[in-house]
């Protein structure tokens, strides 16, 4: 009896002995993917960054030439402003040169 009592004791503690093993080495695999997991989120979130910073980049020259648009069109505006107070003041001249230009009629009395 005595010698089935230490063969269940030594039993009992090589399945403890050997659960305890499994369970740390089954942890440290789950640790290891839990790092890869880690790093490739990591990778990713760099990759991310990269992508932000182009885009903005892209916004910021983006916004820089509807500035420039912007600026040219109100030139071109003033300019075709000037040109249409010319184009008048001209139409108004060649009137009055026409105007001259043209016989009188005389009347007849």
């Amino acid at each position: 009896m005595d010698l089935a009592n230490n063969l269940g004791n030594i039993i009992q503690i090589f399945v403890i002995v050997a659960g305890g093993i499994y369970f740390v080495w089954e942890m440290r695999t789950q640790l290891k993917l839990l790092r890869q997991s880690q790093d490739n989120i990591h990778d990713r979130l760099e990759k991310m960054d990269t992508e932000i910073e182009n885009l903005a980049k892209v916004t910021i020259e983006m916004a820089r030439q509807d500035e420039r648009m912007a600026a040219m069109e109100q030139r071109v505006g003033d300019r075709l402003a000037a040109m249409d107070g010319r184009i008048q003041e001209l139409s108004v001249r060649i009137h009055a040169f026409m105007n001259e230009m043209t016989p009188k009629k005389r009347s007849v009395k």
